[in-house]
């Protein structure tokens, strides 16, 4: 089981790959994990909740997965 250190790690990764790369999370992962050579199920271990809230809305913003009701702003 991955530690807090571990998962906070992957999430700064993640972000600094989304970003660097000018990429969405979903993008991020999958070209974080290519790089690194790491299998997509084990990035999944390392996902915290914050990283997943974002996958989550990209997945509704990409029309992958039906939005959940939200607030209009």
């Amino acid at each position: 089981m991955p530690t807090r250190e571990e998962k906070e790690t992957f999430f700064k990764a993640i972000v600094s790959t989304s970003q660097l790369h000018n990429l969405n999370y979903i993008e991020s992962v999958v070209h974080y994990c290519e790089e690194i050579d790491m299998e997509m199920e084990a990035a999944l271990l390392l996902m915290d909740d914050r990283l997943k809230a974002l996958i989550a809305q990209d997945a509704e913003d990409l029309h992958l997965i039906p939005r959940y009701g939200r607030l209009p702003l």
